[in-house]
């Protein structure tokens, strides 16, 4: 790690362009999961900044890829809490620390919706459901009516509409022989007994991973292997799921037995797609 601090005064960085460079660094480490070599940067980094609050939540966030949640707490809740307050409630969620998510909107939550705060909007849409506030948004979207108020059938319409083989949708599709609604209620059940194997994302949702064959296919590729879950955190509250090829070293993969047919599954091509949607009889 020494090579990194004599370019830091080889080049005569400054105090924002140091943190600058090595908070990229640090990221493009996380995705690659290669966090050990991330906490070695970010120690250098605390040695001299050990106030910083971009590097405190970046160790952090590994900490909760590492499923140290607690540890992960302990580093948050030495921010000050108007700089971490979406990032507590999503650890908070995890732990079921409702008395102190219940002090953070109380106190934190009480602007009005702003739509590029995705993730303040989706916090504050959720925790106005939970704690019995009125919808705060006119015009609610899908998710919106999902963390105010969740359906289950709501959820299974959501996938058959944007991620079946009969979509119309330029989105990853699940084969034709995959039955959406079993699917869904098996991962329900998956999630509700094994609630730990999620991975939080930015925000309120998480993600699970599941290995299964031949599931579905992408717009210009082949088939998947493996289909992507998001979720309500540490609830099986499912919002969305779809075939989805492992791009990020973060996420493992969940095995589970399944009843569904175990031939290869008939998928439409990016033609087939197009032809359907625009063709005329």
């Amino acid at each position: 790690m020494s090579n990194y601090k004599y370019n830091f005064q080889h080049y005569d960085y400054t105090k924002r362009g140091y943190l600058s460079f090595q908070t990229k660094k640090v990221e493009a480490l996380i995705n690659e999961g290669k966090y050990n070599l991330a906490k070695n940067i970010l120690k250098n980094v605390l040695d001299l900044y050990p106030s910083d609050r971009i590097a405190l939540m970046q160790w952090a966030q590994i900490l909760i890829l590492e499923r140290n949640y607690q540890q992960a707490k302990e580093v948050l809740e030495s921010i000050p809490k108007e700089k971490c307050y979406i990032n507590l409630v999503a650890l908070y969620e995890k732990l079921g620390e409702w008395d102190k998510i219940k002090f953070l909107y109380d106190n934190f939550f009480n602007d009005s919706i702003d739509d590029n705060k995705k993730y303040y909007r989706e916090q504050k849409i959720y925790l106005s459901g939970i704690f019995g506030d009125p919808l705060p948004v006119e015009n609610p979207t899908y998710i919106d009516l999902q963390l105010y108020d969740y359906s289950d059938e709501r959820a299974i319409s959501h996938i058959r509409k944007n991620h079946s083989n009969n979509s119309d949708s330029n989105r990853s599709l699940f084969g034709g022989d995959v039955n959406i609604e079993e699917l869904f209620y098996k991962v329900k059940d998956y999630i509700r007994l094994h609630p730990e194997r999620g991975i939080i994302n930015n925000g309120l949702l998480e993600t699970f991973m599941f290995y299964y064959p031949e599931c579905g296919t992408g717009i210009n590729s082949g088939l998947y292997n493996t289909f992507s879950v998001r979720n309500i955190i540490a609830k099986d509250k499912i919002i969305t799921m779809f075939p989805h090829n492992i791009d990020n070293a973060n996420y493992d993969v969940c095995y589970f037995e399944t009843s569904q047919s175990k031939h290869p599954v008939k998928v439409k091509s990016g033609i087939e797609r197009f032809n359907s949607k625009y063709k005329k009889d």
